[in-house]
């Protein structure tokens, strides 16, 4: 369940809004999202309580997220998610494109070799659909993970310095993701 931008809310009423969703949900994971920030650690008073860290149109530093959060003291294990555009825009804009195949892949697997999910966002047209071009894009995203997974023997995330192996060139248009480095 996403709890968008909640930093409005008072802290009390966000213990509340989660106490709830998971009462009636309980096997749901719940992300108060905060929206865009550098992806270093939850901070408790933007988006807490939280099951899930979110980073927008950027990926985790170089050094990776780390899962085990320290928030008001205490431990908790919080996996991290990058949201990201398979064009340049957040929701359907006319005359918006799919980025590269290359762009999309070097995005996933430094998404994933950060330790961290990748979520590409696609936005329905105004008549309720996702355009063909976005449905292309991931499809075409899928193949690629896939064919790379096979040459890899269908093991995990590649480390960092493999990604050159499977991204020629990351060119991100104007995106704010990091280079690619180890």
């Amino acid at each position: 369940f996403w709890v968008d931008i909640p930093t409005m809310l008072d802290r009390g009423y966000k213990d509340e809004l989660y106490a709830r969703i998971a009462q009636l949900v309980p096997d749901c994971k719940i992300l108060l999202n905060r929206g865009l920030n550098i992806g270093l650690s939850v901070d408790a008073r933007e988006a807490w309580p939280t099951d899930l860290f979110a980073v927008e149109r950027i990926t985790p530093n170089g050094f990776g997220w780390n899962s085990w959060q320290e928030v008001e003291g205490k431990k908790y294990y919080i996996p991290c998610e990058t949201c990201e555009t398979i064009g340049m825009e957040w929701f359907y804009t006319e005359g918006d494109s799919a980025r590269s195949l290359e762009e999309l892949a070097g995005l996933f697997y430094l998404t994933r070799c950060r330790n961290s999910n990748a979520l590409f966002n696609v936005g329905p047209d105004r008549s309720g659909l996702i355009p063909g071009w976005q449905r292309d894009a991931l499809l075409s995203l899928r193949d690629r993970i896939l064919e790379d997974m096979g040459r890899r023997n269908m093991g995990s995330d590649p480390k960092p310095s493999e990604i050159a192996d499977f991204v020629p060139k990351l060119s991100l248009r104007g995106a704010k993701s990091a280079a690619v480095t180890d």
